[in-house]
């Protein structure tokens, strides 16, 4: 197994994991925080919870967390069996007629959650619609459109879930079981916490000038933030988003962060990363780099080869600092510990700064190509007042 120093230190690091990770997730917290937090299920409201087999359990919890709020929920579940003998057995005549009834119902719709994806393998899902005649690959596009206005032209507010992957699992160095429970503790936060936090922020970033971070590493880096934009994400809806435009009625979940963009050719400073991914690999080890006016200097420790080469098809404006963020959420943890580099920027106190493109956040550079960095154990000031310290988010 590649980048692990000895045999014991795995040893040591599987059991470190094993047991901060074996305990119960708490299913039901998930579907309490979903129903009364997330989308403020009001009484009398109905939520349609649509998701595969293998998400049932989910399903079930925020079901009840909305029949504890007053809601009544409806459940859409399908299987892989249905769905691959669908996709495959059915003749092209039988499946021109197939039509999807929940369009229609739609309309008396409060709230949509979806669990996606529907099937849990996701590869075998793919390769299956790959294979399709192109009668039902076009028959699958009109009944897409005429779901999708069914959701414009509704007011349900919607929360989408998103199930994470093998190769995310992988990346972090963990396997599948334990990495979807981590990420699931992403919907057991205190999302009340997260957005009074989340808000605090957003005043104090809103009217910013300076950001400065430093870290017990060798980071130590500042830039201005005067007059931009700032974003907060808590994942969060309520009834009062019914009459906004579709796209604002659309919440993924988990979430908990709060984003900012600098003005590009301000930041200087010195950046140290102990270890981090490229390629979806824990190649990058005692990593610096230098930023003057912006700009990112020489990188020199291990990985700089692979980062370097993601850089290389773009303009030198990709190597400029354009944004930064940090994480609220207090349901995740960050751990790094032997082979596993589980680093969410979604969790409380993590702090991420992103290069190239900042235009889709309001910032001025649309250079094709990005990158970032994970910066843990920051500490973060922002115009003399700290924020975060020793990557713990201050109250």
């Amino acid at each position: 197994m590649k980048n692990i120093r000895t045999f014991f230190l795995l040893l040591l690091s599987l059991t470190f994991v094993q047991a901060i990770l074996s305990q119960d997730l708490d299913y039901q917290k998930i579907g309490d925080n979903v129903a009364a937090t997330l989308v403020s299920v009001e009484p009398g409201e109905i939520v349609f919870i649509t998701g595969g087999e293998y998400s049932l359990r989910m399903m079930e919890a925020i079901a009840t967390g909305v029949l504890k709020m007053g809601g009544t929920p409806f459940l859409n579940i399908t299987t892989d069996k249905i769905q691959n003998f669908l996709l495959t057995d059915v003749s092209e005549e039988h499946f021109l007629s197939f039509s999807d009834p929940s369009i229609k119902w739609l309309e008396d719709v409060d709230v949509l959650v979806m669990i996606m994806p529907y099937s849990e393998d996701q590869a075998k899902w793919n390769a299956l619609m790959e294979g399709l005649s192109e009668v039902k690959k076009k028959k699958l596009e009109e009944v897409g459109m005429l779901q999708l206005q069914a959701l414009m032209l509704g007011k349900m507010r919607v929360v989408i879930f998103t199930y994470p992957t093998e190769e995310q699992a992988k990346a972090s160095g963990m396997d599948m079981e334990t990495y979807t429970t981590e990420y699931l503790k992403g919907l057991t936060a205190d999302f009340e916490k997260v957005r009074k936090t989340g808000m605090k922020l957003e005043e104090m970033l809103v009217q910013s000038k300076e950001v400065h971070i430093t870290t017990p590493f060798g980071t130590d880096i500042r830039f201005q933030t005067t007059g931009r934009s700032c974003w907060f994400l808590d994942g969060s809806t309520t009834a009062a988003d019914r009459e906004k435009p579709f796209m604002e009625r659309v919440e993924s979940v988990p979430s908990g962060m709060i984003y900012q963009t600098i003005h590009e050719h301000s930041a200087s400073g010195k950046l140290f990363i102990p270890a981090s991914r490229c390629d979806d690999l824990p190649q990058v080890k005692n990593l610096s780099v230098t930023f003057t006016d912006g700009m990112m200097g020489e990188l020199k420790g291990e990985g700089k080869d692979c980062i370097e080469a993601h850089f290389a098809p773009y303009e030198k404006e990709a190597r400029l600092l354009g944004r930064l963020s940090i994480g609220l959420n207090t349901g995740l943890q960050i751990i790094e510990e032997g082979a596993v580099n589980f680093r969410p920027g979604l969790a409380a106190g993590m702090v991420y700064l992103y290069l190239g493109n900042n235009a889709d956040t309001g910032g001025e550079n649309s250079v094709e190509g990005a990158y970032y960095f994970p910066v843990t154990n920051a500490t973060v000031t922002i115009d003399g007042v700290v924020v975060v310290k020793d990557g713990v988010l201050q109250d």
